[in-house]
């Protein structure tokens, strides 16, 4: 830390090297204490982003509804071939076959599609 020459015994020299090294140590430290604070404040502002971020992806997708075009469309080939399942509609209109059956449990739920099973398929088709 400090080098004390061998010529330099005077106490008052030793003492005075000592505060300085403890005043660089304290404004160090300090510095140290701030950079913590900064952190802190940042790594908060960082998670308060992420959960506004959160709540906005969630709040769009929970309010986003079967759009009337996608009704249509479905509405139309279920008209053109009697009955669909979900597989055959991801194909016909490009969209995975999972979105496809929310489509159509959610016609069916508004009473414009029905479904019978058939073995593991489920075929939907117009109410009558």
């Amino acid at each position: 830390m400090f080098k004390i020459k061998k010529n330099d015994r005077d106490l008052d020299e030793v003492l005075k090297q000592l505060n300085m090294y403890t005043m660089q140590v304290a404004l160090e430290l300090e510095a140290i204490k701030n950079l913590g604070t900064k952190f802190d404040a940042m790594n908060k502002k960082l998670e308060d982003l992420e959960k506004r971020i959160s709540d906005d992806v969630e709040e769009q997708t929970s309010s986003i509804p079967l759009t009337l075009k996608n009704r249509s469309a479905i509405k139309l080939i279920v008209e053109r071939y009697g009955k669909i399942t979900s597989s055959q509609l991801s194909k016909l209109i490009k969209l995975s076959r999972t979105r496809c059956n929310e489509y159509l449990v959610e016609m069916e739920k508004d009473g414009i599609l029905v479904s019978k099973r058939d073995g593991r398929k489920k075929f939907y088709s117009l109410r009558r």
